[in-house]
């Protein structure tokens, strides 16, 4: 998306308190960075006026993976990243520093996580070739 200009933050502003993200590898090393941090860490990628953005929680603690959910512009209801919706296992994980209780399926290896980000981050829209279900059934 070329006239797009991300922002990204943390999921406290601190480690980026909403700057523009202009390049596929500063939005990466963001990511790469969220294992480091805490036990828990998350950051967003947002258009200028929070109309579209991906969200990314990583439950370092409990080691489950990646939890991502995602609006696209014009749409109202939030998507979640889903793999392996076999492992229909009820967890109790960090996502955005609350534990919660989540099947285990919405919690992605990293490479899945990273497709996703990169895809949003070209385009605005979820990738396709990935398995999403809307937010409410994730629970």
């Amino acid at each position: 998306m070329e006239d797009k200009v991300w922002l990204i933050c943390d999921d406290r502003n601190d480690l980026y308190p909403g700057v523009p993200c202009d390049t596929v590898e500063r939005l990466m090393a963001t990511f790469d960075r969220l294992t480091l941090r805490r036990e828990t860490a998350d950051f967003s990628l947002t258009d200028q006026h929070g109309d579209a953005w991906l969200w990314v929680s990583f439950d370092s603690a409990n080691r489950l993976g990646y939890f991502i959910n995602i609006r696209e512009l014009g749409e109202t209801e939030e998507m979640v990243l889903v793999e392996d919706t076999t492992r229909t296992q009820i967890v109790s994980g960090l996502i955005g520093g609350q534990r919660d209780e989540r099947p285990q399926f919405v919690f992605v290896k990293a490479d899945t996580a990273m497709q996703a980000t990169k895809y949003f981050f070209n385009t605005g829209q979820r990738d396709p070739s990935l398995e999403w279900l809307p937010f409410p059934e994730t629970t």
